[in-house]
């Protein structure tokens, strides 16, 4: 939790730094185009006060291995719930 609101800070301050740079007068509209702040600061916003755990790179949980697939695949084979014969998966 701690590293997705370190992120969601970051974005906000990305967010803040890019309204800085496009608030100086410049002479065509796409110097003062500021359209990523509608991606970067709502999901900022969100990182840094929201419970839940939005990032996919580790588990929410640190420490505790997922086993989603321990019994879905063995030895190459895939179960299938449809034939009581095991799919191959991988190369034909």
């Amino acid at each position: 939790m701690r590293k997705q609101k370190w992120i969601g800070l970051s974005l906000i301050g990305i967010s803040a730094a890019l309204l800085l740079m496009v608030s100086e007068p410049g002479s065509a509209p796409e110097d003062r185009d500021a359209t990523a702040v509608l991606l970067t600061f709502p999901l900022g916003v969100y990182m840094t006060v929201t419970q839940n755990y939005i990032l996919f790179d580790s588990d929410p949980t640190e420490g505790r291995k997922s086993n989603n697939l321990k019994g879905a695949f063995q030895n190459g084979k895939k179960k299938s719930s449809r034939s009581p014969r095991a799919q191959v998966v991988g190369r034909r």
